[in-house]
């Protein structure tokens, strides 16, 4: 094919993929000079505990005034159910079974923990901003899996990854937004409040956002004894456990939810906002019993892979709607569908999947060692890849104990047809095989990465590692 039919294919399917993401005649234009872009995401949060999607507590008045401005997507997915696979999938555009950042069975025996970081030959946002001449930083609260060490890193001029309140979190991203220059700049943020422990300090405007109380014991311990009562059935009232922790957890959204407006609120302080493209959404959710599970990372169900999507476009009044499916391998392209033209060609070249595609996937390939040697760990020995196509969900399991799903009819996932409906469980079976084998591409594998004894605290801290 010669050059000019093969750019003409290209623009008209960059097109179709842009009317997939933002139909109407109310789309803002495109910018003409390359925008500012902030990316959030807030770690943990489930999509059904944001008012903003519907939640009865008022836990996210600022993602919802940024909604009205933004597009707001109701079927957004991460495509793994914890932190590392599902940021890597942002940053490179790829599924987990491409990047590789996930967990590794060939973890050697002193590990207390099996993830593996992303390869450096991935090609990041940030590196790809970084070669445009955008000046890039990235500010994480997630400081052992958001690590440079992981990989993360690659391509910021500057990045800070420490366990520290959401607010705190704001105070070095001020710093980057105060810096004069005229270059546009690529700002990354990870807030953690809803991440065990829950940041449970009490909020000014609690009452306001209809929050209870946060629960006074602990969070870690109040949360401790929650997965025992679930998990190990300790026989403690677990119903009543998952309230508690629900009040804990909220306040962490709510949190969350208050940096947000601040960060807002200072580019708007600098007059940088209206021209921003900007993004939130969450990592992975959080199990609270759904499935006997607590916590995430230890299966493959929606109340850990459902997660918020707002964007709100450079020159976006008004807020939209979009129904349309979409992932977080997806994200980087739904990104430059928001930029000039020429930097959307740029970005197509380098990042595959747009918004819109018939099939997505998730993935979990190993539990971490602590949920593996735990008195309840046998059932998570097992890999698990979970293939949505229309309104179905089919999640393989190397156990043999697979799944299919009618997500329409049964949006929690508590009726499993596959032995109502063989034939098209077999069809999607063959579905996912073709789709790994035609779209695996990329390094090897990284190795695990080895912690220190403080970074082994934090895990610990965090729910990651044993705790002797």
């Amino acid at each position: 094919m010669t050059r000019a039919p093969a750019l003409l294919l290209l623009l008209g399917w960059l097109l179709l993929a842009a009317a997939a993401c933002a139909p109407g005649d109310d789309a803002p234009p495109r910018p003409l000079r390359p925008p500012n872009v902030v990316l959030v995401t807030f770690d943990t949060v489930r999509v059904d505990h944001l008012s903003t999607y519907g939640y009865t507590r008022r836990t996210s008045p600022n993602l919802t005034e940024l909604a009205a401005v933004a597009d707001r997507f109701t079927a957004a997915q991460s495509t793994a159910p914890w932190t590392v696979p599902s940021h890597a999938s942002m940053f490179t555009g790829r599924y987990t079974f491409q990047h590789g950042a996930e967990a590794s069975d060939k973890a050697p025996e002193w590990a207390t923990q099996n993830a593996v970081g992303l390869a450096e030959s991935f090609e990041t946002l940030a590196e790809v901003f970084s070669a445009s001449g955008y000046r890039t930083c990235g500010v994480v609260a997630n400081e052992v899996f958001l690590a440079p060490r992981f990989g993360f890193a690659q391509g910021f001029g500057r990045y800070v990854a420490k366990r520290q309140p959401a607010k705190q979190v704001n105070r070095v991203a001020f710093e980057f937004l105060d810096e004069p220059s005229d270059a546009p700049f690529f700002l990354f943020v990870n807030y953690m409040d809803a991440h065990r422990p829950y940041r449970t300090t009490p909020l000014d405007d609690a009452v306001s956002r209809g929050l209870p109380q946060a629960d006074p014991e602990p969070a870690g311990e109040l949360l401790d004894r929650y997965v025992e009562a679930v998990m190990a059935k300790t026989g403690e009232d677990g119903d009543a456990l998952r309230e508690r922790v629900i009040s804990q957890y909220d306040h962490g959204v709510a949190h969350d939810d208050l940096a947000l407006g601040a960060l807002v609120a200072k580019l708007k302080q600098l007059g940088k906002f209206e021209d921003t493209l900007f993004v939130v959404t969450s990592d992975h959710g959080e199990y609270f019993g759904e499935h006997e599970l607590v916590e995430h990372n230890k299966d493959v169900y929606q109340e850990a892979l459902r997660v918020p999507l707002v964007v709100k476009r450079p020159g976006q009044k008004r807020g939209r709607v979009l129904d349309v499916p979409v992932c977080h391998a997806e994200l980087a392209r739904l990104i430059a569908s928001a930029l000039t033209v020429e930097q959307e060609l740029e970005l197509a070249k380098r990042f595959p999947y747009a918004p819109g595609a018939p099939l997505r996937l998730a993935e979990l390939w190993l539990s971490r060692p602590n949920e593996l040697n735990a008195s309840w760990g046998e059932r998570f020995k097992r890999k698990r890849a979970a293939l949505y196509l229309e309104r179905w969900k089919y999640i393989r399991s190397t156990d043999g104990d697979h799944e299919l799903y009618d997500l329409e009819a049964d949006p929690r996932e508590k009726r499993n047809l596959i032995a109502q409906k063989p034939e098209l469980a077999r069809t999607l079976e063959e579905r996912l095989a073709r789709f790994e084998t035609d779209s695996r591409a990329g390094p090897e594998q990284a190795a695990p990465v080895e912690v220190s004894a403080e970074e082994l605290e934090t895990l610990r801290a965090l729910g990651y590692a044993d705790s002797k």
